[in-house]
């Protein structure tokens, strides 16, 4: 554990800490690439004023046509924009190509020699933004879907685009009409530079420049994770290379994980990272936010019981359910993203974020709501000091309640929609049951009889409503 900034709790390693402290990451944003976002200090200001202190950060640069629109500026990628007919080290190569009003660029050619300073001084301003804010990023290396399908017709990388190399030079393939996502191992080649795979070196080299870039700029930071792919079914091999490449090109410590496609934690793709506790700090559950209820739950305590030898944090940077309108079948509703947040933090996961809209609720009334309580919820009970008990909960349903306790000294137990179980308690401690509205974001008074102080025998939870309460016995 550091002394600053973020690092894992000596004490209690399935957690983060902050300064020193061990600290629940809770969040939720807009945008992926949050630091393309114009104006994001208000967004930040936003987050930290109710209580959130955790975003995600992909070093994307697509949907450039989607953020001029929504944001007035274009997504910029990280390599300097030249005259494509001209030779890179001519005087008209300086020249860049204009854009037009929907963000696309006409006959682009990169030098991957020489860095875009909009890309990087975006970046480099929003570390400092967030670092005065106390709010840890999580980047995410490769932007795994920037590098498929139409954003891959305009990546620098892409060999029709840049004046560095050749399909044939690279073993790059101008189109890629692949999926990037699958059970199935990873088809791009961009994703087999390394040398255990294709052994592309020329590729490679500029990969590492890149990340040799990112890192001059979060190495002067200490609120960084880094999760080197998004929702990817690339080869282990890949992810070893650049989670050692990561820590070879350093002398600051980092904390690295994958995030895989598989969102089952007992499937095998997951082997490599929860079998490699030296390459991965900690894991990924994000892509069991496709779950609903109990399985939900499920899948969280398997993602922190596999997370175990020795004992790691296990991250959900993306909470997927959205109200919007514009519902994706995968991803739920509203409630269903604000259940799953709820069930991360009673399944003592270490960090639970909103993610952006069409697929999540990023930062909106409701994330922020959640985002005060569960900061009220956790300053009454410790959830680092806590293990999720289920085992306390008789009389309960599937889905109906969850469980927090260090037992004999607090428990707490989150209810989804209302509902009455029993808590076996500690025979010879008393204890007072307070009950805190969620969607209120308060504490109530008019609690039910049952709710009244009691000792040395269970108690019994009724929840005052059918909506989402926590009860604290303490």
């Amino acid at each position: 554990m550091t002394d600053s900034g973020i690092g894992i709790a000596d004490d209690s390693p399935r957690y983060w800490s902050y300064d020193g402290e061990p600290t629940l990451l809770l969040g939720g944003s807009s945008q992926d690439n949050l630091f393309q976002v114009p104006g994001v200090e208000h967004q930040l200001d936003v987050i930290a004023n109710a209580g959130g202190n955790y975003v995600r950060n992909t070093m994307s640069a697509r949907n450039r046509r989607e953020s001029v629109l929504r944001w007035g500026a274009e997504n910029v990628w990280p390599f300097e924009r030249v005259g494509g007919d001209e030779d890179a080290e001519g005087d008209e190569a300086d020249e860049r190509v204009e854009s037009d009003e929907a963000g696309e660029t006409a006959g682009a050619t990169y030098d991957l020699d020489r860095f875009d300073d909009a890309y990087w001084e975006r970046f480099e301003r929003f570390l400092d933004l967030t670092a005065e804010r106390d709010i840890v990023v999580q980047v995410e290396v490769w932007a795994t879907f920037d590098y498929y399908r139409e954003p891959w017709d305009e990546n620098p990388f892409n060999p029709a685009n840049n004046v560095n190399y050749s399909p044939s030079e690279s073993g790059l393939e101008e189109t890629v009409e692949t999926s990037p996502t699958g059970a199935g191992p990873d088809t791009q080649p961009f994703f087999w530079s390394v040398p255990a795979e294709l052994d592309l070196g020329v590729v490679r080299d500029y990969q590492q420049r890149f990340v040799d870039r990112l890192l001059a700029a979060t190495t002067q930071h200490d609120h960084v994770l880094y999760c080197l792919d998004n929702e990817t079914s690339v080869t282990p091999e890949w992810s070893a290379y650049w989670s050692d490449y990561l820590r070879e090109h350093t002398d600051e410590r980092v904390y690295v994980t994958e995030m895989l496609w598989e969102e089952d934690a007992s499937h095998d793709q997951h082997d490599a990272t929860v079998n490699d506790p030296e390459r991965y700090d900690f894991l990924e559950a994000s892509q069991n936010s496709k779950h609903t209820g109990q399985q939900h739950y499920d899948i969280a305590t398997t993602f922190r019981e596999r997370a175990t030898d020795p004992a790691r944090p296990v991250n959900n940077v993306k909470i997927y359910g959205t109200g919007d309108g514009t519902q994706i079948d995968f991803t739920g509703s509203e409630h269903d993203a604000v259940e799953r947040f709820w069930r991360n933090v009673f399944a003592g996961h270490a960090s639970s974020r909103f993610h952006r809209p069409p697929y999540g609720i990023g930062i909106n009334a409701r994330a922020e709501r959640m985002l005060r309580s569960a900061r009220a919820v956790t300053d009454a009970v410790d959830p680092v000091a806590c293990e999720p008990r289920n085992d306390l909960l008789s009389d309960r349903a599937p889905d109906e309640a969850y469980a927090l306790a260090d037992p004999g000294r607090q428990y707490a137990v989150y209810f989804p929609r209302g509902g009455s179980v029993t808590l076996d308690v500690a025979d010879d401690t008393r204890f007072d049951v307070r009950w805190y509205d969620v969607e209120a974001c308060q504490w109530v008074d008019d609690q039910p009889a049952d709710g009244s102080p009691a000792g040395g025998s269970p108690v019994r939870l009724d929840a005052p409503y059918r909506k989402q309460w926590v009860a604290i016995v303490d």
